[in-house]
C-alpha cells in the first residue's frame, strides 16, 4: 500500500468529521472566506465527494492518516483543459495523536516524493493539464516549489453578501 491512497466514496461517512476540519482549516484565514462554506456548502461538498466528482485522499493510510487531501477537477470554459485542483491539503495536527498510544508517523523525503508522484500520475492519468491549488501557508508554498509549481498571484477582495 503507497503512502497516499484514494479513499473510496463508501468510507467517507466513517471520516467526515476529518474531512470536513481538513477543509475548514485549509481555507484562508479570512473571516470572509470562511464565512463562504456554510454548511449548505459543506453538505454539496460531501455529496460531490460521494458521487465521485470530488476525492479525498489519505496519506498515510493508517487509522489516523498524517495528511488529508480532497481534489476536483476544474474546467477552463475558454480552453477547455483540465486541472486537478487540490481543493484541501491539511496536516492532522500532533494533538489528534494520542501520547504514548499513536505516534504521529514521520513522513520521508522518499514519503513526499511518493505522494506527490500519486497525485502527478492521477492528474495526467484523467486527462488535466496541470494541478492548481491556491495558499496562504508558507510550508505548502515551500513543498509546491521544491515540485517544480510555478507562482502565480491571486488577489480577492470581500465585497461581502447583501
Amino acid at each position: 500500500m503507497g503512502v497516499l491512497v484514494k479513499l473510496s466514496p463508501e468510507k467517507v461517512g466513517l471520516h467526515w468529521p476529518l474531512i470536513k476540519t481538513a477543509i475548514l482549516s485549509s481555507l484562508p484565514d479570512a473571516d470572509s472566506e470562511k464565512l463562504l462554506v456554510s454548511d449548505a456548502n459543506l453538505n454539496a461538498i460531501h455529496a460531490r465527494i460521494l458521487k465521485g466528482d470530488m476525492a479525498v485522499w489519505f496519506g498515510p493510510p493508517t487509522a489516523i492518516p498524517l495528511y488529508v487531501f480532497v481534489t476536483s477537477i476544474l474546467r477552463n470554459a475558454e480552453t477547455k483543459d483540465y486541472s486537478l485542483c487540490i481543493y484541501a491539503f491539511f496536516r492532522v495536527p500532533d494533538s489528534v495523536f494520542v501520547e504514548g498510544l499513536i505516534q504521529p508517523p514521520e513522513p520521508t523525503t522518499e514519503d513526499r516524493d511518493e505522494a506527490a508522484s500519486i497525485l502527478f500520475d492521477y492528474a495526467k492519468s484523467i486527462g488535466c493539464a496541470r494541478i492548481w491549488l491556491q495558499t496562504e501557508n508558507v510550508r505548502v508554498r515551500q513543498l509546491c516549489l521544491k515540485y517544480g509549481f510555478k507562482e502565480q498571484f491571486c488577489f480577492t477582495l470581500p465585497i461581502g453578501k447583501e
